[in-house]
C-alpha cells in the first residue's frame, strides 16, 4: 500500500562480548535486563539529573527506540500487503478500520521520532551524546580488538577515540537537520488539531512530505549510533532484531484465510456456514 494512498475510501489495487537481544516480548514483559527496568527510587529521570550515570539514559532511550522499531515494522507489513486480489479483498472487510491503524502507526511513529530527536524534548539521542562527552570518567571505557591470533580480546579505551565518535554521531544527527525539522513540524500539526488540516489531515504531509524508506533510513542510523555505544559502555553487543512483529500480520492473514474459507466451494458443499463463525460471538453475547 502506497503512503499517500487515499484510505478515505475502498482499498485498491563473531564477537566476545554477550549479546542482549531487544524484542518487543522482552519490552512488555520488562525481561531484557535492567536496560528495560525502571529506577523505582522516584528520581526522575532528565537530562538536567547529574546523578544519574550516562548508561542508564542510554537503556531508558533504547527501550522507547525498541517500541518505535515495532511500530514501524508493523507499517512496514501493512504498506507491503494489498498487492493481490486476494490481500485488497481482505482489506475491504473493514477499510475504515485498517485507515486508523495506518494513521495511528503514523502518528505514534512521528511522535516518538520527534521525542527522540528534537532539541526541544528533554530526553533525546542528541542531548545523550552531549551528556556522555561530560560522563567520560565514570564510563570505565573499554573496547573489542582482535589480535594477532584472530581472537577478540577486551582492552581499555583511549577517551580521545571515544570522544571523536561521539562527535561523528553528533555529526550524523546533524545531517539529518531538515528530516528532524519536518518530524517536529508533522507532530505538530498532527497533534495540535491545526485548523488548516484539522478536517484533511493528509494534506500535512504534502506540505511535510516524508515516506517510510526515509523513516527507515533514519531508523537505521539510530540503531547504529544505540549499537556502537552499548558496546562501550554496557559491555555487551546489541541485537537489535525484532522477533515479535506479527501482530498486523497475523490479523491480516487469518483475515485473509477465513475469506478463502467462506468461498471455498467444498466448504459450501459440506452445508458449512461460515457466516455462523461471525454470529457467535453476538450469541455469545446476549
Amino acid at each position: 500500500m502506497d503512503q499517500h494512498r487515499d484510505y478515505g475510501g475502498y482499498f485498491s489495487s563473531k564477537s566476545s562480548l554477550p549479546a542482549v537481544l531487544y524484542t518487543a516480548d522482552a519490552v512488555e514483559t520488562g525481561v531484557a535486563e535492567e536496560e528495560l527496568s525502571h529506577r523505582g527510587h522516584g528520581e526522575k529521570i532528565n537530562m538536567k539529573n547529574p546523578t544519574i550515570p550516562a548508561k542508564e539514559y542510554l537503556g531508558k532511550l533504547i527501550n522507547n527506540f525498541v517500541f518505535l522499531k515495532v511500530t514501524i515494522k508493523e507499517l512496514k507489513i501493512l504498506n507491503q500487503y494489498g498487492k493481490t486480489k486476494e490481500e485488497i479483498d481482505t482489506l475491504n472487510i473493514s477499510h475504515t478500520f485498517f485507515k486508523r491503524v495506518i494513521d495511528a502507526f503514523w502518528l505514534y511513529i512521528i511522535v516518538e521520532l520527534n521525542k527522540l530527536l528534537s532539541g526541544k524534548e528533554e530526553i533525546t539521542l542528541y542531548k545523550w551524546l552531549k551528556h556522555v562527552q561530560n560522563d567520560i570518567p565514570s564510563l570505565n571505557l573499554t573496547e573489542e580488538v582482535y589480535g594477532l591470533e584472530g581472537y577478540p580480546k577486551i582492552v581499555n579505551m583511549d577517551p580521545q577515540k571515544y570522544l571523536d565518535n561521539i562527535e561523528k554521531h553528533i555529526k550524523v544527527l546533524v545531517g539529518l537537520k531538515k528530516e528532524i525539522k519536518k518530524i517536529k513540524n508533522l507532530r505538530d500539526k498532527l497533534t495540535h488539531s491545526d485548523p488548516d488540516y484539522f478536517s484533511n489531515p493528509e494534506k500535512v504531509f504534502e506540505k511535510y512530505p516524508i515516506d517510510l524508506s526515509k523513516i527507515i533510513e533514519i531508523e537505521k542510523k539510530i540503531e547504529d549510533i544505540f549499537a556502537y555505544h552499548h558496546i562501550i559502555i554496557k559491555k555487551s553487543s546489541l541485537d537489535f532484531e525484532i522477533k515479535t512483529h506479527g501482530h498486523v500480520d497475523n490479523i491480516l492473514r487469518c483475515a485473509e484465510a477465513f475469506l478463502k474459507f467462506r468461498k471455498d466451494p467444498k466448504v459450501i458443499e459440506a452445508g458449512i456456514k461460515p457466516v455462523d463463525y461471525l454470529r457467535s460471538r453476538d450469541n455469545e453475547s446476549k
